[in-house]
């Protein structure tokens, strides 16, 4: 038997949420009441998209929804405001209802609270070893190949084209997760797509092609609001003259919106093990940092990398060492928080900060 620090080895409990649409309150109390009722402990919490990161009422105006859906500022601006601190370290990605300038403050990704880490608009993290990436957003092809245009304060164009995903985006992503199906059977539980899935117009192109050139594991997805598991297998190139040839496989799964009696939220083990009393640590992938510099990978990139950024003891990147927490806008009903009324753009010190280990322009901050 081996063991570290003070406790013994265990896989990380890995739980999957589908849309939040800002129901953090809710979904937290449902992980505690599964580690009561079922005797374990959730170590990491991954949310697809639909966060809703709303630090206040001007936040609100940025997003793209009825008004009468802006009237409730559901529950983040308590745990940005430290009223509250998430339970599970928790990743998230975004999706095509956000406050939308917060979410382009931290395109390259960045803490949104405590113990609440956004990947940005496409990024990755390691977790104890364990890689999640994702890329934020849904696909609409007229904008997918444009760059991010929208300034605030936004019209009504740019609240929606702000959330779509762009392809230099899903070309420098190693994917594990998405805000949007990757391909499109889902016929038997929502009929009212078959129009859509017909013509070839449902989910993206584009995470079909991430999905089979990088081989994840697993993809978990949100946004069509319905839970839909799949396989995904992917035949061995170099075994293809063999007489069985071996196949690795994806295992998809898209998952429900946070409501009463629907199946929003999936738990489940990963290989990696960590300490009973240990705690999670996010790193950045030299990997995938090194495609965020250029866009894409290469091997001078990566000794750039390795010969720049400061290392821990262990020789890994840990992202506290170049993202902390700063509080850029105020809080919900502080002086200056108008409802109906865009906030000016915060220079958010996280972008400033990778942007400056990586040795890139800020772009977001121009």
């Amino acid at each position: 038997m081996t063991a570290i620090a003070s406790g013994l080895l265990r896989r990380m409990k890995v739980a999957v949420e589908g849309c939040c649409h800002g129901k953090l309150d809710a979904i937290y109390a449902e992980i505690a009441r599964l580690e009561a009722h079922n005797n374990y402990k959730v170590d990491l919490l991954l949310i697809c998209g639909d966060f809703q990161a709303v630090r206040n009422w001007r936040d609100l105006a940025c997003m793209a929804r009825p008004q009468k859906y802006k009237e409730n500022p559901d529950d983040f601006h308590k745990y940005y405001a430290g009223e509250k601190v998430a339970p599970v370290p928790t990743i998230v990605i975004g999706g095509n209802h956000e406050a939308s300038n917060y979410m382009r403050e931290l395109y390259h990704g960045g803490w949104l609270a405590h113990n609440i880490y956004f990947l940005g608009h496409a990024g990755s993290v390691l977790v104890n070893g364990l890689k999640v990436a994702g890329v934020s957003g849904i696909h609409k092809q007229y904008d997918f190949g444009k760059g991010h245009h929208e300034k605030l304060p936004y019209d009504s164009s740019a609240m929606q084209s702000i959330y779509h995903t762009r392809e230099y985006d899903t070309r420098r992503l190693s994917l594990a997760s998405s805000a949007l199906f990757p391909s499109a059977h889902l016929l038997k539980r929502t009929r009212h797509l078959k129009p859509d899935v017909l013509a070839n117009k449902l989910g993206s192109p584009a995470l079909m092609a991430v999905l089979q050139s990088l081989k994840p594991q697993r993809w978990f997805s949100a946004h069509m609001h319905t839970r839909f598991e799949a396989t995904y297998p992917h035949p061995d190139e170099q075994a293809a003259f063999q007489a069985t040839p071996s196949a690795t496989i994806t295992q998809f799964l898209a998952l429900d919106q946070c409501l009463p009696e629907r199946k929003s939220l999936e738990n489940g083990s990963r290989s990696t093990e960590l300490s009973t009393h240990g705690s999670l640590e996010l790193k950045f992938s030299r990997r995938s940092l090194t495609s965020r510099r250029l866009g894409v990978w290469s091997q001078k990139e990566l000794e750039w990398v390795n010969a720049n950024i400061k290392k821990d003891e262990n020789g890994a990147i840990p992202v506290e060492g170049w993202q902390t927490l700063v509080k850029t806008a105020p809080t919900l009903g502080s002086h200056g928080d108008v409802k109906e009324e865009q906030p000016p753009a915060y220079t958010n010190p996280q972008t400033v900060s990778f942007c400056k280990m990586l040795d890139i322009e800020d772009k977001v901050n121009l």
